[in-house]
């Protein structure tokens, strides 16, 4: 799959404390706000003295800021109060549910369950394929399939 990312927005910021040990942020400068979508949280690449970032605005006091991850800010050499030139993108690509392989397995020899699955909101996929995925026990994962199973082909 090809990564779409929406246009990218330059602009200076300063390095900000946030909330939390070691968390920063950037403000973004009203002018770019619709731009990247608009006082709501999306995620975006970000870029920072040569150092690429995936990380998220978020919409804080009627502003808009983006999440500076502490790797990025470091290998960047920034701290707090640095002001530095940010390029900001949209990422466009849908978000992605992980299918557990004994689910995929699954949808192999019973294609209906993948055509039920496929047609639920991302949150219903995950609370089918997230319990699977998260199973250490072999049993566990088999009983929990089942149960997945089970929701699937009573949608049907």
């Amino acid at each position: 799959m090809t990564e779409q990312r929406g246009e990218t927005r330059r602009f200076r910021s300063t390095v900000e404390q946030a909330r939390g040990p070691g968390a920063t942020v950037v403000l973004v400068p009203p002018e770019h706000v619709e731009a990247l979508g608009g006082i709501h949280q999306r995620r975006v690449y970000g870029k920072v003295n040569g150092v690429d970032f995936m990380t998220a605005t978020f919409p804080y006091r009627s502003a808009l800021y983006i999440g500076l991850p502490k790797a990025a800010r470091v290998a960047a050499g920034l701290v707090l109060g640095d002001e530095s030139e940010f390029e900001v993108a949209l990422d466009l690509n849908p978000p992605d549910v992980a299918v557990p392989p004994e689910l995929a397995a699954a949808f192999e020899a019973e294609p209906s369950l993948r055509e039920r699955y496929d047609a639920l909101s991302r949150s219903r996929k995950r609370l089918i394929a997230d319990p699977i995925s998260q199973a250490v026990k072999p049993e566990t994962r088999t009983a929990r399939l089942e149960k997945a199973l089970a929701e699937l082909r009573s949608l049907g």
